[in-house]
């Protein structure tokens, strides 16, 4: 059975530039080690593979967890990044103009995006315009037209009322980084259009500094695009708030999983350690798994013979899975499992 899927070269987002990519050590710039490469490339490799009714499980042994998570989040990201968004502008549109009136909004207006409330629509010139309101008082409902709705999100908040003259908070640009790994065809959706992409089970304490590392892409000699792995992962925990995010993270240690169940299953889940996929594999099942296990974990055989258990029940179908070649240390587990 082949994976419904791009075709897997060198050209895909991000992959292609990884040999001109650098990362910042005591204000010096210095070339990416292979084991970086391997990370990034692995996760944009991954993000491609479809198989319809069957989710994969990769894990891997590696000598340390540190930065791979956030390599493999950013490559998942970044080769994602093509992806269309699964509602179709018509459908998008038929949900937004069928919410009730006084739903939560954002709307995003130029560089800048404000909270609203959803108002009675209109029809205009044949078509049916959305009513969004954008600040108390009369007036001040504004109506969209159809080809302008992904400018409309649906608010996750509760919203008790709208400030007068609202100047909204203002969207960061892209960074340089970001801009010429996606490139500017899809780059505005990408920081613009929120989609959850992957859900990290690890510590966000561990995490911050790995996401925040500067890396500077040098595509000729004249040219330096810098940025950080937030800015290719998009995470929500280390965005603004109201900004557009395509990945979370989700405490291994809570206790609690209620925070989940609004949110759609995400493409894939990486479980950053042994502890978070012991106690949380099961609450994800309609997902992707990466489990990337760190061989100095006190938990890390507890954690190989779940994984193996996972293998025995595994799905019979055996799709073909293409990955870059594992560096010296690193070993590796692919298998499926149906939903």
């Amino acid at each position: 059975m082949e994976p419904k899927s791009k075709t897997l070269t060198d050209n895909l987002p991000l992959n292609s530039y990884c040999d001109l990519l650098y990362y910042q050590l005591n204000e010096k710039w210095i070339l990416v080690p292979e084991w970086v490469k391997f990370f990034l490339k692995l996760g944009t490799h991954l993000s491609m593979f479809d198989f319809g009714d069957l989710h994969y499980r990769i894990a891997l042994a590696l000598p340390c967890r540190r930065f791979a998570s956030s390599l493999v989040t950013s490559g998942i990201t970044c080769g994602r990044s093509a992806i269309t968004i699964k509602e179709s502008d018509h459908e998008y549109y038929q949900k937004i103009i069928s919410l009730a009136e006084g739903t939560p909004l954002i709307y995003r207006h130029g560089k800048r995006k404000k909270n609203a409330l959803k108002r009675e629509n209109i029809s205009y010139q044949g078509n049916i315009h959305i009513g969004v309101q954008v600040d108390e008082g009369a007036k001040t409902t504004i109506f969209v037209a159809p080809w302008d709705v992904r400018r409309i999100e649906v608010s996750k908040k509760f919203c008790r009322g709208l400030p007068n003259q609202q100047k909204g908070r203002e969207i960061p640009p892209p960074s340089k980084l970001l801009e010429n790994i996606v490139g500017e065809t899809h780059v505005y959706d990408y920081i613009f259009q929120t989609r959850l992409d992957f859900i990290v089970v690890g510590s966000k304490s561990l995490l911050r500094e790995e996401y925040f590392q500067n890396f500077n892409l040098r595509i000729s000699k004249d040219s330096e695009s810098e940025g950080n792995l937030v800015d290719l992962s998009r995470i929500q925990d280390f965005q603004s708030p109201g900004n557009a995010y395509r990945g979370v993270i989700f405490q291994a240690t809570s206790n609690d999983n209620s925070s989940l169940k609004n949110e759609t299953p995400p493409f894939v889940v990486v479980f950053d350690g042994a502890n978070g996929f012991i106690k949380w594999k099961d609450s994800f099942r309609n997902s992707n798994w990466i489990i990337l296990l760190d061989r100095t974990d006190l938990n890390f055989d507890s954690a190989v013979t779940y994984v193996n258990q996972e293998h025995l029940m595994r799905s019979e179908k055996t799709p073909k899975l293409i990955i870059p070649n594992l560096p010296p240390s690193v070993e590796a587990m692919f298998f499926t499992a149906g939903i």
